[in-house]
């Protein structure tokens, strides 16, 4: 199963696309601390067997949402790995959304005209 098909999985049995449920329900403790203008956020695995995301407290909410999916990401295909984001990783991730939306539009145009064409 795709990671993006795991983490929808998972939203399911939430009930809801919500990445802070969604973490408590993986048994990953959120904490919020403030960690500077470098560092938007990081995946802690402890030796002792706890799981860690700590956001930074300075960001807005839709960036600490963004990272934490982005961890939660990170916890689905390498939870035993550690991982620190910062702002060139989130907004590379906006970016990167922004033109699959840009190209699923333009799909959705181009097999729009073919079918209004094919019925004229």
């Amino acid at each position: 199963m795709k990671l993006d098909e795991q983490l929808k999985s998972l939203f399911d049995e939430v009930g809801e696309r919500c990445p802070y449920k969604l973490a408590q329900h993986l048994g990953i403790t959120l904490h919020y601390l403030d960690l500077g203008e470098h560092v938007c956020g990081f995946y802690q695995n402890s030796p002792l067997g706890g799981r860690y995301i700590v956001l930074n407290s300075c960001l807005d909410m839709d960036e600490m949402q963004t990272t934490t999916y982005l961890l939660l990401q990170h916890h689905q295909a390498h939870g035993e790995l550690n991982l620190s984001l910062g702002w060139n990783d989130i907004n590379t991730f906006k970016r990167v959304e922004r033109e699959s939306v840009k190209y699923l539009r333009m799909v959705v145009d181009a097999f729009l005209a073919i079918k209004v064409k094919k019925q004229t």
